[in-house]
């Protein structure tokens, strides 16, 4: 009786365990996700300002 109900705690403990780190890893995926989104938005910000300064200073034809 008493090792049935060790392998139910094991069995318990373990599906608690892989939930915990699925849910863990799902989130810091999210998280990068919005990081990388917000470099690329910043980033596209940035070369758009360049590409417009470039343009004023090259002469027209």
């Amino acid at each position: 009786m008493e090792e049935q109900v060790n392998i139910r705690v094991f069995k318990t403990s373990l599906i608690i365990t892989f939930l915990i780190g699925f849910l863990a890893g799902y989130k810091a995926k999210e998280w990068r996700m919005r990081i990388i989104k917000f470099r690329r938005d910043r980033l596209a910000k940035k070369l758009s300002e360049a590409q417009k300064t470039l343009d004023l200073l090259a002469p027209s034809i």
